[in-house]
């Protein structure tokens, strides 16, 4: 696979990961 393509997707990962744990804390904190 493309490096650069790779990177793009762990970044994605990431951010997705991110926006899981951010919606889940807002809700928590509802």
């Amino acid at each position: 696979m493309n490096l650069s393509v790779k990177m793009l997707l762990t970044e994605n990962k990431k951010v997705f990961v991110s926006e899981k744990l951010l919606t889940r804390g807002s809700v928590m904190t509802d």
